[in-house]
């Protein structure tokens, strides 16, 4: 009625300011054909728009049009009511979305990998995968820029670089490119550059080294700390620094779950391994109840056995299938070990 009353009075002192609220509530609330006449003014920008004009400018299906509406004002959203209308500012919004579409089999392009390695890094959720109405799969541009940024922003590698990629520092430390990348972008890797003639992921180069001392990895409750692992094997402490640093055992850290303080630990199916093709001479006094070790290294070394260690201060460590050869000889020849 006010309406039917703004529109027909036109004479009426002080009406005007009183139709310009009116003009302007119905103008920002309600969707507007182009060239209306609204209480005698043409609007040449309607403040909003319907459903179907959206829908045919922006060349979207309702559902796909609806489902992208409540990612811009997810909070607000009323599944149960979805709006009728639509603003300018988010047909604006909805024109940057749609050119921010990229679907999966194109994230690679951007961020420098193969498909297998964006599929990777979404199943990881450090790429956040959207899902349209029809629930089909697609990401953002200005996402996988963001991911991929700290790469590009590298300085340079050197003409002849120590670091190798990121896949080769996968294989070298037995973990993924996930969660080496991962490692990346939360810690200040020294050693990160990038290869000139080639970008994003792909570019990555880094230290092995300094991943691994980086990488905090879950601690398993069976492998063993380094005095654990001392103790078992029956060698010191500098003897097992010499097995770490030739590859026979392999050490990691992690955080301790109660106190969050990193300890380093072995793992478990290394010293097993280890135990099945070595044995220590404080294993084999042991399995002999020999008191001293003289005994034991001189029968052995008569043989022409040798420990793989000939290092003072390092424990004697013999290849197990010799020290098993040896043992044989000597119960054979009755030679007193004790």
């Amino acid at each position: 009625m006010l309406f039917l009353w703004l529109s027909r009075e036109g004479s009426i002192s002080g009406i005007e300011p009183i139709r310009k609220i009116v003009r302007d509530f119905v103008i920002e609330n309600y969707p507007v054909v182009t060239g209306t006449a609204i209480l005698g003014h043409r609007v040449d920008q309607p403040a909003c728009f319907t459903l179907g004009k959206v829908e045919k400018e922006l060349g979207l299906r309702q559902e796909r049009l609806i489902h992208m509406l409540s990612e811009l004002s997810p909070i607000s959203w009323d599944a149960a009511n979805p709006p009728t209308y639509v603003t300018r500012d988010q047909v604006q919004l909805l024109r940057g979305r749609i050119g921010d579409i990229v679907p999966l089999v194109r994230a690679g392009q951007i961020i420098g990998c193969s498909y297998h390695f964006v599929t990777t890094f979404i199943a990881a959720g450090m790429i956040k995968r959207r899902r349209d109405a029809a629930n089909k799969t697609y990401l953002y541009r200005s996402d996988l820029e963001a991911f991929v940024k700290p790469v590009n922003e590298l300085p340079l590698a050197a003409e002849n670089p120590t670091q190798v990629s990121i896949y080769d520092v996968s294989r070298s430390i037995k973990r993924s490119v996930s969660q080496i990348y991962e490692c990346f972008l939360k810690n200040r890797l020294s050693s990160a550059c990038r290869m000139s003639e080639k970008f994003g992921i792909d570019a990555l180069l880094l230290d092995p080294d300094e991943v691994r001392d980086m990488l905090v990895l879950p601690h398993q409750e069976s492998d063993l700390r380094l005095f654990e692992a001392t103790r078992r094997l029956r060698i010191n402490t500098r003897t097992l620094q010499f097995l770490i640093k030739d590859g026979y055992l392999r050490v990691y850290k992690a955080a301790n779950p109660n106190t969050k303080t990193f300890r380093h630990y072995i793992k478990v199916d290394d010293v097993r391994k280890f135990e099945r093709n070595f044995s220590t001479l404080g294993s084999l006094r042991d399995e002999f109840g020999q008191i001293s070790h003289g005994g034991i290294c001189a029968k052995i070394r008569v043989l022409g056995i040798h420990p793989i260690y000939a290092k003072d201060g390092i424990s004697t460590i013999y290849h197990r299938k010799d020290a098993e050869r040896a043992i044989r000889t000597i119960e054979a020849k009755n030679m007193n070990i004790r």
